[in-house]
């Protein structure tokens, strides 16, 4: 096992414990959706303290419906990035299976570059920035998966050499 392999198999260790946390994230935001939706004195609790809080406007249950979707995405990420360390950690022990981590960090570098770029034009057009953290994110994510795109491509390089 070559530098390569080594470094492709820590960062896919790194990638199932985060895949892992970012689903277990997901699980929550499910399991919180699930428990105020199946019960409507939840629901009413919201809108009283939405009320409270002088945002009468806002619907209790549109509120619920985002943030339910947002979990979606939240498992969506989750399950991806636990995917790419699996198949990072496959790729890392046989180069000769390299090839579908290198399709998956493809997949995951575009889709990181275009949530960055939309994040940045957003901010460029006046959205408001949900979270500082939000850019950090997106830097982080695109680091990533150009991290694991550099890795995996030179190992499938090693296989086919």
């Amino acid at each position: 096992m070559n530098g390569y392999q080594k470094l492709l198999k820590l960062f896919s260790i790194f990638a199932i414990v985060l895949g892992a946390l970012v689903l277990s994230g997901g699980v929550a935001v499910a399991l919180a959706v699930f428990s105020v939706t199946s019960n409507p004195e939840s629901l009413a609790s919201i809108e009283e303290s939405l009320a409270s809080e002088g945002m009468e406007d806002v619907n209790a249950q549109d509120l619920v419906d985002t943030v339910g979707q947002s979990g979606s995405i939240i498992l969506l990420i989750g399950a991806f990035v636990l995917i790419i360390g699996i198949l990072g950690v496959i790729g890392a022990n046989n180069p000769r299976k390299s090839m579908p981590v290198y399709i998956f960090s493809i997949i995951g570098l575009v889709a990181a570059c275009v949530t960055m770029v939309s994040g940045i034009l957003s901010m460029i057009y006046g959205a408001p920035l949900t979270s500082p953290w939000a850019a950090v994110t997106s830097v982080l994510s695109v680091a990533l998966m150009a991290l694991f795109f550099w890795l995996s491509r030179k190992v499938k390089q090693i296989a086919y050499v």
